[in-house]
């Protein structure tokens, strides 16, 4: 099967603006989205379909072979368009896949491996559509023109909530998926025999109003959490900014003299010990080479410690590759706008809790200890927690 992960996402939003790069649980919205397609085993290609020079940045920065940025048009992006008029006129400019799977950013969090899932549950019914939905255990009703009627029970024989037969399944609006010729002949999205895709309930809830992001967050925590300790448990290398992550970022100059004090963590390096212990390589990438930064990493004992002024995503790939290290394997603790590019080519990104706003934006976790006081002991923690829970598993 030569299957499309198609997810479109417009730059404009009426009810919540700039919706798809919101930040949702640390990281933009889309993103959650994008991640999973990428890792369903699956889905073929990924397709991001927007109109927005922001998100299709976003998605080719992920790093991910399997995604490909589709420039939709502006007849496509307007307020009024359809989903279906977005993929037709994608379908009608390539139709070399055999089915289309269409993922909204709306209903996060998604997994590959959820999304693999829904795929061999189509694949088994033999059906011609499949559709995602919730289903529900209430007691429905409709107004009809002489007065209200029930729809799914006998109110003179009401059965216990957890014994009603016959409920309801909401479309949650989540995943669609269809055969490619169907969706060019039928112009919609789930045509001839339909499947339903049954999601947990935490899953019934669509991002489309400001209210609904404070409730979607709280029942998607621990999903992301998951997803997060998962990321954590692949770890084999942990990279480490040092100014305002192993510091403070303060810096003690004394008039007369010609060199600067710093101030640094011991159980940082405690907790750098415990992880190289369990063969985890651990190295410093900063911009500083100064005399009390090499002074202090060669007393702590490190893998490597790379100075790099420009790009210290590069300086991460090309470690990492001299170790036989694919990225997603990789982890990188950053505070500041210089380790973007190296927390977003990581496969799991950490900040500490007084990082700089796009730091924070950037990373899938967010620490509990501020820089110098504790986040690198914190982090090395979660990794070391992460592994156990895989070998115990």
């Amino acid at each position: 099967m030569k299957l499309c992960g198609f997810i479109p996402v417009r730059g404009g939003s009426k009810g919540i603006p700039r919706k798809n790069l919101r930040p949702f649980l640390g990281r933009p919205l889309a993103q959650w989205a994008i991640e999973a397609a990428a890792e369903a085993a699956r889905v073929t290609t990924v397709v991001v379909s927007t109109d927005d020079v922001e998100l299709a940045e976003l998605a080719q920065n992920l790093n991910s072979s399997k995604v490909i940025v589709h420039h939709r048009s502006a007849n496509s992006a307007r307020d009024q368009a359809s989903t279906e008029e977005v993929m037709l006129e994608f379908a009608q400019e390539d139709c070399s896949y055999d089915h289309i799977l269409l993922i909204q950013a709306t209903t996060p969090i998604l997994s590959g491996a959820l999304i693999d899932e829904a795929v061999e549950h189509y694949e088994a019914s033999g059906a011609d559509s499949l559709v995602s939905v919730v289903p529900m255990k209430r007691f429905f009703w409709i107004e009809a023109g002489d007065g209200a009627r029930p729809l799914n029970y006998d109110p003179a024989h009401r059965a216990r909530r957890q014994d009603q037969e016959g409920s309801y399944c909401c479309e949650n609006g989540a995943l669609y998926l269809t055969r490619m010729e169907l969706l060019l002949s039928e112009q919609h999205r789930c045509s001839g025999r339909v499947t339903l895709f049954p999601m947990p309930t935490r899953y019934l809830w669509e991002l489309d109003e400001p209210d609904d992001w404070d409730i979607v967050e709280g029942l998607q925590r621990p999903v992301a959490s998951q997803l997060k300790s998962r990321r954590l448990s692949a770890v084999k290398f942990l990279a480490i900014d040092l100014d305002g992550v192993l510091t403070d970022g303060c810096m003690i100059y004394v008039a007369g003299t010609s060199g600067i004090s710093k101030a640094f963590f011991t159980r940082d390096a405690v907790g750098i010990t415990k992880v190289r212990a369990a063969g985890i390589k651990v190295a410093v990438i900063t911009s500083d080479d100064s005399d009390v930064n090499r002074q202090r990493i060669e007393r702590i004992g490190l893998d490597a410690f790379i100075v790099e002024k420009t790009d210290k995503a590069v300086a991460l790939s090309k470690l990492a590759a001299s170790w036989g290290l694919a990225l997603d394997q990789c982890a990188f603790l950053g505070d500041d706008d210089s380790d973007l590019e190296a927390m977003r080519v990581s496969g799991v990104s950490l900040a500490p809790v007084d990082a700089a706003a796009s730091a924070a934006m950037a990373a899938d976790i967010v620490l509990s200890a501020p820089g110098g006081r504790g986040c690198v002991r914190e982090a090395c923690e979660f990794i070391l927690e992460a592994q156990a829970m895989r070998k115990d598993g």
